[in-house]
């Protein structure tokens, strides 16, 4: 009796978790920036939490390499887009959240994105 009720039980809390495993975490995040390219500017500020303290991955997302203070490439810092980035042609504008790590309270700034040869980076990053 023991073993039909395990194996009664078991299959009703593998299957679910099985689902949950599979189908739950495969899901991405989604985000509504308003357009492709506000999507792709989203990008490059997700993609500067994990590239700041690299200077070759750095260079895919900067037009200048001093946009960001030294300091900053340390990883102390997490930046993360607010609301949807204004797109102008090769230009955009996006608010940036910025946090320190186990820190103070966020701070937001705008930052500036131009699209270069297809691709867009970092502008100004006022800190």
């Amino acid at each position: 009796m023991k073993l039909i009720i395990h194996r009664f039980v078991s299959k009703f809390i593998r299957i679910p978790l099985f689902l949950l495993i599979f189908l739950g975490c495969s899901q991405q995040k989604v985000v509504n920036m308003g357009s492709e390219d506000g999507r792709l500017v989203a990008e490059v500020v997700d993609n500067l939490n994990e590239y700041k303290s690299t200077d070759e991955k750095l260079k895919l997302i900067l037009v200048k390499p001093d946009v960001l203070p030294p300091a900053d490439k340390a990883g102390s810092l997490e930046y993360y887009i607010v609301g949807r980035p204004t797109i102008d042609g090769e230009v955009a504008k996006a608010n940036v959240s910025i946090s320190r790590l186990g820190g103070a309270d966020p701070k937001e700034q705008q930052w500036s994105f131009r699209k270069v040869e297809g691709h867009w980076k970092i502008e100004n990053a006022p800190l």
